[in-house]
């Protein structure tokens, strides 16, 4: 084979046979899944949206309750400070 020149490289890697059987398309993707399937353990977007709303629900109300313990403690300071 002579040396290659700019037109002939991609002609000659796609002359060549292929190593290691099929091409990507039909190879197995990382994970297990195969190109085409759905992944019954990844949650749609439904099932996304629910688990943010409750996550969301959930940080307020531990802001309510941090704000509440914030206040108390004010009330605290100042009555002690009152007393000095």
């Amino acid at each position: 084979m002579g040396v290659l020149t700019a037109a002939r490289p991609s002609a000659n890697i796609r002359d060549k046979p292929r190593p290691h059987g099929p091409g990507p398309a039909n190879r197995r993707h990382p994970g297990g899944v195969q190109k085409g399937e759905v992944n019954l353990k990844t949650p749609n977007v439904a099932e996304l949206l629910v688990q943010q709303t409750e996550k969301a629900t959930r940080l307020e109300v531990e802001n309510e309750q941090l704000r509440a313990e914030i206040d108390r403690l004010k009330a605290e300071i100042d009555r002690l400070n009152r007393q000095q």
